[in-house]
């Protein structure tokens, strides 16, 4: 513990601004460093608050769907493409990030100009 609260005052007087724990302790659990900094405030060396953040991060399947369009704007451009007509098969398969993973309905389509 103490070579941790030296670590925190470390941190402190390297910065000439505060510092976020989790930035500063990435591996240190939260609760060993608040118990770190409560030793620190309880001899009134720091003062600190308790910030929440939130953050939110796509998943593999919203990273494709960002990157090259979701599954139905896909179909509909295949659709929009295909002159002669589009049968399901003609669709790529789910490996290529096209279709869903489960497709109940089956369609032909012909446009015409």
């Amino acid at each position: 513990m103490a070579e941790l609260t030296s670590q925190v005052l470390d941190a402190l007087s390297a910065s000439d601004r505060p510092i976020l724990s989790a930035d500063a302790f990435p591996s240190i659990p939260s609760t060993t460093l608040k118990s770190a900094l409560d030793r620190l405030g309880s001899r009134e060396m720091v003062t600190y608050r308790k910030m929440d953040r939130e953050e939110a991060v796509l998943t593999e399947e919203a990273e494709g769907i960002a990157a090259n369009g979701s599954h139905e704007a896909k179909v509909f451009e295949a659709v929009r493409k295909a002159v002669e007509g589009l049968k399901i098969s003609d669709l790529p398969v789910r490996g290529s990030n096209c279709m869903p993973a489960r497709l109940d309905v089956y369609f032909s389509v012909k446009l015409t100009l």
